[in-house]
């Protein structure tokens, strides 16, 4: 099945905070290197662009994404993104979103004003430094590679430049671990209660020291 991505401005409350240098050897870089080509190689195919839409509160695919995000997050993890105070604060982040391309519609057909979202991306870019803040992909459309291509397409094309992605897990969500870790994130601490009483997080970090610009 086709599909096709677009992107949109976001803001999240969570920062996204510089990692402390440290020191890695070229053997360890060009072994995270080869684990996101293999990612890329081993993803399905799926359309992506990177054009900009402005979404107001109401708009459909602010709505669309909010659809997606609730069935998905509990509501203590899920965000609003219609809510215009988030935009303004921070544009800097971003969605990264996949949806169903329809290629039923014929000449006495109307084509649906905005196709199903399916999958999409949240982070955030501060200088060298980045924080993927959540992947979700809908339930029909799991096991299929397309949160693998997100998360490689945003690590290839979208944070050229960043010397590490650190993200957050919970530590229960092992299918999410797996995904990370294929494409080269390390675990490197665990917090007790971090998503809520009982539910562990796990930071990992991918570290892209060869990505610079130029």
């Amino acid at each position: 099945m086709a599909t096709s991505c677009r992107r949109i401005r976001h803001f999240t409350d969570h920062p996204c905070t510089r990692e402390a240098d440290h020191p890695s050897s070229t053997v360890a870089e060009n072994h995270v290197q080869a684990r996101i080509k293999r990612a890329m190689a081993e993803a399905r195919p799926v359309k992506l662009t990177g054009k900009l839409v402005k979404t107001d509160r109401g708009h459909p695919l602010a709505e669309l994404i909010n659809r997606l995000e609730r069935k998905t997050f509990p509501a203590s993890e899920a965000f609003d993104f219609s809510d215009q105070s988030l935009w303004r604060k921070k544009p800097n982040t971003r969605i990264l979103y996949a949806t169903v391309t329809s290629t039923s519609a014929t000449s006495n057909t109307k084509a649906p004003a905005y196709n199903p979202i399916i999958a999409y991306a949240l982070y955030v870019r501060q200088g060298s430094t980045a924080l993927l803040h959540k992947i979700c992909v809908a339930e029909p459309f799991r096991n299929r590679g397309i949160g693998r291509q997100l998360l490689v397409y945003v690590i290839e094309e979208r944070l050229r430049g960043c010397v590490a992605v650190q993200l957050w897990v919970d530590e229960k969500r092992e299918a999410a671990r797996r995904l990370y870790k294929g494409c080269g994130f390390m675990e490197m601490e665990a917090v007790e209660d971090y998503y809520g009483p009982g539910r562990r997080g796990v930071r990992m970090v991918l570290r892209l020291e060869g990505q610079g610009e130029g």
